[in-house]
């Protein structure tokens, strides 16, 4: 009996004693978000958030002292390090101030090394902004810029409204009441903004948004475009001529650093009922001949000084011996104008600008003859340079205010070109298939022509300082260079090698293209600075222009394109060129 007991008392102290403990947690295996992974939080009442995960090993217990490695965008996290507590834990503080859009989420990301490598697990959070107290309009179709918008009459446009909460965050496409300030010259649906362009001018385009004052709004200029033929462009300014022979020419007045909306000269008539042909130009000069007779007229470009803006003042020049032979080719340098007859023969006249008090005229001098070169099929200038394509060769020779011709040279052989140019640096010629070659410009001889940048062939040619821009066969606009003032149609601005292939904006596609061959101005305050633009004629007879504005040379008040710096107004989109005043 006594054995039974003890047995028994030696069981009930077996069963009462403590159990083994569990074993320890393996390494980390699991890792998962404890804390709500996809947010959608109002920026004004949330600007923090908790963001909790749990790591465990691969029986599902929890594993503490695990380092987790936080990463975060569009927002900031603080510690950007923890570690695991007794639960298998780990927290940070989530900070989602600094987001500029809602369309725009944030992220947060939690990293643990595990025995299956690196493991993350992700946390996303939709920030909706607040109401907006600032705003601007913008067209539908652009970038928020500085800049007001062109419209052309009859084109239906959309515009939208770009706001900023009190926090800074973006508010895009705020609704809106719109309204325009002239419903002669433009409609707008209130409750769409959409902008139908009636009657050429300028209007104010308003947007009433509730909670925000004083009511967002923008300038738009109507035009009603330009329709030329072909388009010449010099410094500071550009000139069309129309089907009909009718040259005209715009820019502003010379009044300050820049030219304002009041300061802008629109196309002027320049001898009205005289059909003119082969209108070209540079620096200051613009010239065009009368067509089927030996006179060239030319007129200063319109940048024409101080006070009321006074119409171009053409000079008869370059007169054939008994006006019989009639002019074939043209060329504008900035020293010179040289022209070209049917019977092959050219001539050069030296030009300058005389002041007056209306700012200058240009002044041209007697034309003396260079050579009898033969048939001309191209004349080009630059600077002090003269080339024209006679034959299978190219002949050039440099011009001054003094002397019209020295050093005569025939610089290519072999070389039928039909299309000629000269920049600063390079004579270009391209044949009547299209292809492009060009040279350095050395008076003397060329002794190696290269291929062009651009392989497509082109049927126009122009050269400025910084771009080749010609007109495809199949009517589109190429251009090679550096976007220097937007001219490679570029929002960046930066000098850089590109090349553009573009359709014209009407759908007819591109008939003619002019670049000017200025350079860019110091970037300093207070200087008057020329700088490089192009403008083109499409299909329908259409002119756009785009690059700088510093004087209103696009056609347009300066303040009308985007700048790519303050003293370099400009455009890489074209303009259409209004047909007449803007008012």
């Amino acid at each position: 009996m006594r054995r039974l007991v003890a047995a028994l008392l030696l069981a009930a102290a077996g069963a009462c004693s403590d159990p083994a403990p569990p074993p320890p947690p393996g390494p980390a295996s699991v890792v998962e978000a404890v804390s709500a992974q996809d947010l959608r939080v109002t920026y004004d009442t949330l600007l923090t958030r908790t963001a909790v995960v749990r790591v465990r090993d691969a029986g599902g217990r929890p594993v503490p002292g695990v380092p987790v490695r936080w990463a975060a965008q569009q927002s900031s996290v603080d510690p950007a390090e923890s570690l695991t507590d007794a639960i298998g834990e780990a927290r940070t503080t989530w900070r989602l101030r600094g987001i500029t859009a809602r369309e725009i989420p944030a992220r947060l990301e939690a990293a643990v090394l595990t025995t299956h490598g690196t493991r993350a697990v992700g946390f996303t959070a939709h920030v909706d902004p607040g109401a907006p107290v600032v705003a601007t309009v913008v067209r539908f179709d652009t970038l928020p810029r500085r800049t007001g918008l062109v419209v052309e009459v009859g084109q239906r446009v959309r515009f939208t409204t770009f706001g900023r909460d009190a926090f800074g965050n973006g508010v895009s496409d705020t609704p809106a009441a719109w309204s325009v300030h002239d419903t002669t010259r433009a409609r707008i649906e209130a409750a769409t903004g959409v902008l139908t362009g009636v009657a050429q001018g300028v209007v104010r385009v308003v947007a009433a948004i509730p909670g925000v004052r004083p009511v967002a709004d923008a300038r738009a200029l109507v035009v009603d475009p330009l329709r030329s033929r072909e388009v010449a462009a010099g410094a500071n300014w550009s000139a069309p001529r129309a089907a009909a022979g009718a040259a005209r020419c715009w820019g502003a007045r010379f009044t300050g650093p820049f030219a304002p909306a009041d300061d802008v000269v629109p196309p002027t008539a320049v001898l009205p009922g005289t059909r003119l042909a082969r209108l070209t130009g540079a620096g200051t000069a613009a010239c065009a001949m009368e067509e089927g007779a030996a006179t060239v007229w030319c007129w200063r470009g319109r940048e024409t000084g101080v006070g009321a803006p006074t119409p171009p003042v053409p000079q008869r020049a370059l007169v054939g011996a008994g006006d019989a032979a009639a002019v074939t080719a043209l060329a504008v340098g900035d020293r010179s104008i040289c022209a070209a007859d049917a019977a092959g023969a050219v001539r050069c006249a030296p030009y300058a600008v005389r002041p007056t008090a209306g700012g200058g005229e240009l002044d041209v001098g007697a034309a003396a003859p260079v050579a009898t070169l033969g048939p001309v099929t191209a004349l080009a200038a630059s600077d002090s340079l003269t080339c024209g394509a006679v034959g299978d060769g190219v002949w050039c020779w440099t011009t001054s205010a003094a002397v019209t011709r020295t050093a005569l040279a025939r610089c290519a052989v072999g070389l039928a070109a039909s299309r000629l140019d000269v920049s600063p640096s390079r004579v270009w010629a391209g044949d009547a298939a299209g292809a492009v070659r060009c040279a350095p410009r050395v008076p003397a001889g060329f002794a190696v022509w290269v291929a062009a940048p651009l392989t497509a062939p082109l049927r126009t040619l122009a050269v400025g300082a910084y771009v080749l821009c010609g007109v495809t066969p199949d009517a589109r606009l190429r251009c090679s260079g550096t976007n220097a003032a937007g001219l490679m149609q570029r929002r960046d601005f930066e000098p850089v090698p590109v090349e553009i292939d573009a359709p014209s904006p009407d759908g007819s596609g591109w008939s003619a293209v002019a670049v000017s061959d200025e350079l860019m101005p110091p970037d300093q305050p207070g200087l008057a600075p020329h700088a490089p633009h192009a403008c083109a004629v499409t299909g329908a007879g259409r002119t756009y222009c785009w690059g700088a504005n510093v004087r209103a040379q696009l056609g347009v008040p300066n303040e009308f394109p985007c700048g790519s710096r303050p003293s370099v107004p400009c455009s890489p989109t074209p303009l259409p060129v209004p047909s007449a005043s803007r008012d």
